[in-house]
C-alpha cells in the first residue's frame, strides 16, 4: 500500500513540475519574438553589420542588396 502511495505522490509530483516548466517557456518564446524593423536609409547609414543583415533578411529581393552585401 505504501508503495502505491509513493508512486502516485511522485506521478502527480512530476507532472505538476512538468506543466509549470512549459508555462516558463513560452514566457521566454513570447521575448524573444521582438522584431525591429530596418529601413533602406537605415541600411545605407550603417555600417554595423547587424543593421545590413537584419534588413537584407526582411527584404530578400530588394534592389539594392547586392550592393549591401558588397560591403
Amino acid at each position: 500500500m505504501k508503495k502505491i502511495f509513493l508512486l502516485l505522490f511522485v506521478c502527480i509530483f512530476a507532472l505538476g513540475f512538468s506543466q509549470k516548466k512549459k508555462k516558463t517557456k513560452s514566457k521566454a518564446v513570447v521575448e524573444k519574438e521582438t522584431v525591429i524593423i530596418y529601413t533602406e536609409q537605415e541600411a545605407e547609414s550603417s555600417k554595423e553589420a547587424r543593421v545590413i543583415a537584419g534588413f537584407i533578411k526582411q527584404n530578400p529581393g530588394h534592389a539594392k542588396n547586392d550592393f549591401f552585401k558588397k560591403d
